[in-house]
């Protein structure tokens, strides 16, 4: 298309930006703002910031491990499966941060370790770094519904959407050698990324019990079942 069409990546710009400022107005209704907060954006974060040239963007940036731990308790009931994530543990993070250090003057990073546990202040330099108009919204004015729905995070509808302080218990999800050795895999691979934002390996528990011997073996089978069967569902899906 691109090859027939010289224009076509502005003419797709155009048609994509109008129609979400029609969604995005619809759903704001009478409100100023509507923030749009989807994870999987990072796959295309670069695409959004050229088809929204005049958009102010947030990068709320979380501990990796922290994201694993969250996910695993509110999609996998606790049971290892980061073989299923994999996409935006890597490439998603990978992709943010490209684009933290390719359009800074667009961008304004916050912490989400930070945003819980001084949220007003946090929001507040975030309004003065954004240049927002008008006075920064408080914690309490955030107390309101969010939109809800079969696809989004399961624990929206039986949780206060305030923020709140609350310290990541870690070294209790890493409690075993199997899940340790994965958190120090992806730590190496993401060497650069992670110290820069300050995202350090959680502080293992060298004393291993027989219970975490055995779950690190039900980590590592259920990781290698799960592995083996994308794989074979996608050749089958190749042939």
């Amino acid at each position: 298309m691109r090859e027939s069409f010289p224009d076509y990546d502005c003419h797709w710009r155009s048609g994509a930006r109008k129609m979400m400022d029609q969604v995005y107005g619809g759903l704001a209704g009478e409100k100023s703002y509507f923030v749009d907060k989807t994870p999987r954006y990072s796959l295309i974060a670069k695409e959004i910031i050229e088809t929204f040239p005049d958009a102010k963007f947030v990068l709320l940036w979380r501990n990796p491990f922290a994201i694993v731990r969250s996910i695993h308790k509110a999609w996998e009931h606790g049971r290892w499966n980061v073989n299923r994530w994999k996409i935006d543990l890597n490439f998603g993070y990978q992709r943010l941060f490209d684009v933290m250090n390719q359009f800074p003057e667009k961008v304004y990073s916050m912490h989400y370790e930070v945003l819980t546990s001084q949220p007003n202040r946090t929001i507040q330099q975030m309004w003065d770094s954004l240049h927002l108009p008008g006075e920064a919204p408080s914690e309490d004015c955030l107390k309101h519904s969010l939109v809800a729905g079969s696809l989004g995070d399961p624990s929206v509808n039986r949780r206060s959407t305030s923020f709140h302080s609350s310290a990541e218990d870690l070294d209790s999800f890493y409690s075993n050698w199997y899940r340790q050795r994965w958190a120090k895999h992806f730590f190496e691979q993401n060497k650069f990324q992670c110290k820069s934002l300050g995202h350090e390996v959680p502080h293992f528990n060298r004393t291993w019990s027989l219970g975490s011997k055995i779950s690190g073996i039900r980590d590592m089978t259920r990781h290698w079942r799960k592995s083996l069967t994308v794989k074979s569902k996608t050749t089958l899906l190749l042939r």
